[in-house]
């Protein structure tokens, strides 16, 4: 499978992930917290614990199962 690499902005990941964090229930204060949270894991390399987790976030929040 051949896989399109797209590069962003720090500032618009975090943007971004910060949105998609409120639109799945969080309050502004909590969703940029983890957003920008997400955005440094991924900074470090450590992609499995990056924006990548958003999905299953929302899911987790969707589901009441925090």
């Amino acid at each position: 499978m051949n896989k399109e690499v797209r590069y962003y902005s720090v500032s618009t990941l975090t943007k971004v992930s910060t949105l998609l964090l409120k639109a799945g229930g969080l309050n502004t204060q909590n969703a940029t917290t983890i957003a920008q949270d997400l955005v440094a894991a991924n900074l470090r390399g450590i992609d499995s614990h990056g924006v990548s987790r958003i999905p299953m976030y929302l899911e987790r929040i969707r589901k009441k199962s925090c």
